[in-house]
Formats: structure tokens, sequence, C-alpha cells
């Protein structure tokens, strides 16, 4: 079933404010019991609310004065899927406590109103590795 700009925009907005929140569950609540999330620098995609929360938590402690922001959104032709580009910044929590940033493109299917398959795509992994001391 094809989604409305309406909803998408509803929906990330929501999302935005669960990312900012920093709480796996407010994220999760957004997903479906058998999301799968696909980060395009891992080994393999997470399934399952639970894995996803867990993931999730792991990588929010890594952080802290944590800033999220959408830079635009996108609707497929098809009216199936969407995507959104975010900038994210803080302060890590290593002994220097670095500043760090990243951009993400990020795309999603929906299925009853959330998402069921989440792809996360960070802009340049070596940027990233740089950013985060790796």
């Amino acid at each position: 079933m094809a989604v409305d700009p309406g909803f998408i925009e509803g929906f990330l907005d929501r999302l935005q404010q669960a990312v900012r929140s920093q709480d796996p569950r407010q994220v999760a609540k957004l997903c479906t019991d058998d999301v799968v999330f696909d980060d395009a620098g891992a080994e393999r995609a997470v399934t399952g609310r639970e894995a996803l929360m867990e993931l999730l938590g792991s990588i929010y402690g890594l952080a802290v004065d944590v800033k999220v922001d959408m830079i635009d959104s996108y609707i497929s032709l098809d009216g199936l899927t969407a995507a959104a580009r975010w900038r994210t910044s803080g302060i890590l929590r290593d002994p220097a406590g670095q500043p760090a940033q990243m951009e993400t493109a990020e795309f999603y299917d929906f299925r009853d109103g959330l998402i069921s398959h989440w792809i996360f795509m960070v802009r340049d992994l070596d940027w990233l590795g740089r950013q985060w001391g790796a």
C-alpha cells in the first residue's frame, strides 16, 4: 500500500523525536515486531524489535549531547518507500570527549503504518572512522 506525503511528514517527525530521546523503546514502537534493520556497514541485518532495541542501546551509549536533524526526506515514485537524510552530532564518551558527527541516508518500507524494513547507510565509512577515532 502506498504512503502519502502527509503520513511520511508526520511519521518522520515522530521518528526524529524518538531518536532524540535516546530511548530504544520509543524508536522500536515505530517498527513492526519483525522489523529488519539493515546497517550497510554491518555484517548482517538485525531482525525484530528486541534485537533493534539492544542494538540502539549500545549505539546510544557512545555519545552524549546528541543532536539529530533531518536534512530532507523523499517518497519513492511508486509511493511504497520513503527515505530521509539525517545529520547527527554529539560528544563521544571516551577519555578525550571528542566531538563527532555523521550523516546518514535511511530508507524505510512500511507495513500497517510502521517501519518493516529500515536500511541505514553512513555517508562515508572512512569519514566516520576518522570522526570516531577508528
